[in-house]
């Protein structure tokens, strides 16, 4: 679910984006707009998003960063091998 809001989440701002938060915090247990993360990169000219929730530590973020280098990896080495 988090998934599929996630594009919205990164570029909506004020009341559309607490709308979408709202949805979410109804849906999901124990969500809170505090907890979550977000990070949009570009393969190939298409924007991927990378969603987390969890608390916001520094350990977080690098893993989110891994997490990012290695999806651009995977994707790469197969855009590469088709």
């Amino acid at each position: 679910m988090l998934a599929a809001y996630a594009p919205m989440l990164a570029a909506y701002r004020g009341n559309s984006r607490r709308t979408v938060v709202e949805k979410l915090e109804a849906m999901v247990p124990g969500f809170r707009v505090d907890s979550l993360s977000i990070r949009s990169f570009e393969i190939d000219g298409e924007t991927l998003y990378l969603c987390s929730v969890g608390r916001q530590t520094v350990a977080r973020q690098a893993s989110l960063y891994r997490a990012v280098t290695g999806i651009r990896r995977i994707l790469e080495q197969t855009a590469v091998a088709a």
